[in-house]
């Protein structure tokens, strides 16, 4: 995690206007003063990420809903990447990232085991959430 800190500070000395999410595995994060921030503004649970610095996430199959809350709060944002590259195409990203949680769990299932309506069901969720990235 010090690698990620380390890049928090020296994307808030490039520009502190903005609230840096960190993709870091299953879950985006925020650290320390974004992190306290967001919290209060959202109401996420802030943890240690160490002594002195705190964090708070989501996990990143809601990365699309809370994209929408951010730029519906004109709140400024920018992803960081798991290899610690921001994001241009933020847009883009996000759908991408959409598209292969949908792919993910498609790899899950066991077609064998379902029924039509089950079948037909997931279906519709997979088309929603792809159309509401």
């Amino acid at each position: 995690m010090s690698k990620l800190y380390n890049k928090y500070l020296s994307l808030k000395q490039l520009d502190n206007s903005k609230m840096y999410i960190f993709k870091s595995g299953i879950f985006y994060l925020f650290l320390a003063e974004d992190a306290v921030y967001i919290s209060k503004k959202l109401g996420l649970k802030l943890i240690k990420l160490n002594e002195t610095v705190q964090k708070c996430g989501f996990p990143a199959s809601n990365l699309s809903k809370y994209i929408k809350i951010f730029e519906a709060s004109n709140i400024p944002y920018q992803i960081v990447d798991e290899n610690l590259n921001t994001v241009n195409l933020q847009k883009e990203y996000i759908e991408n990232t959409e598209i292969i949680s949908v792919i993910e769990s498609i790899k899950k299932l066991n077609i064998d085991k379902l029924s039509p309506i089950q079948a037909f069901t997931l279906l519709a969720d997979f088309q929603k959430r792809l159309n509401n990235s």
